[in-house]
């Protein structure tokens, strides 16, 4: 079903990864990048164990990946680097691009997403460039990747996202970063002396969960999250403020 219902509905949790028979086709990939060449261009491949690349396509700009698990053919999707608005979704086995989509008018990606009910949904990290508000984007892989719902984060720059394992809980690293999508490359950051990072929990639409860093944590923006079967989750910080500044690795339950 195209619609937040159907979405809410039966969601159910997988994690991304790389398997199956079409990635087995391609020589069994282990490893699924965006990167940019020697010559500047900024590209999506597929590398071995080996390290020799399996695939490639070309991306307009910098780019972040996730591959579809559970498909027939091998599919994988590049979202933009935040401030950035492209998403596209190629077929591996020919190396091109078979879908284009973009965020709505005024809203940008902030690279990252991760495909859940065994690649039936995708969802993204965005912004509101407006209001700065972040959101998780919401879209259909079964039908053409038909956007369905916007789910607010309750922050601002929503980083990663990932799925809290053996649960229903989607866990978003709020980093606080505010940036507009009229920035150069160098993303000119809006709210560094108002930042308060934080995670949320996020079950069947809805925040169960909030975590805010301690006051002198508060121009540590989070950016990558991971957890264990446990729900042991572990954030990776990196200072906006004092450059001296040591940041710790967090560990939370």
């Amino acid at each position: 079903m195209c619609n937040r219902r159907g979405f809410l509905a039966g969601i159910a949790a997988t994690g991304a990864m790389i398997s199956g028979a079409s990635w087995a086709n391609l020589g069994n990939p282990a490893f699924l990048a965006a990167a940019r060449d020697a010559r500047g261009r900024f590209t999506l491949c597929e590398l071995t164990a080996k390290a020799q690349i399996a695939f490639r396509v070309d991306l307009p700009d910098r780019g972040h990946p996730a591959a579809r698990p559970t498909r027939a053919e091998a599919e994988a999707v590049a979202f933009a680097r935040s401030p950035g608005t492209f998403e596209l979704v190629m077929e591996c086995a020919v190396e091109r691009v078979v879908q284009r989509m973009q965020v709505p008018q005024g809203w940008h990606f902030y690279g990252y997403g991760a495909y859940l009910q065994d690649g039936e949904v995708l969802v993204t990290t965005e912004n509101d460039h407006a209001t700065g508000a972040a959101a998780l984007g919401i879209w259909d892989a079964r039908c053409n990747y038909a956007r369905i719902v916007e789910i607010p984060t309750c922050g601002i720059g929503s980083h990663e996202v990932i799925r809290l394992p053996g649960t229903q809980t989607e866990l978003v690293a709020n980093c606080r970063i505010r940036i507009h999508p009229d920035s150069d490359r160098d993303r000119d950051k809006l709210n560094l002396d108002n930042m308060h990072p934080s995670l949320v929990c996020i079950d069947d639409g809805h925040i169960t969960q909030s975590v805010t860093l301690a006051p002198e944590l508060a121009q540590a923006s989070i950016h990558h999250i991971s957890a264990r079967s446990d729900a042991t989750v572990v954030a990776a910080l990196r200072s906006e403020g004092d450059p001296e500044q040591v940041m710790p690795l967090l560990k939370l339950r």
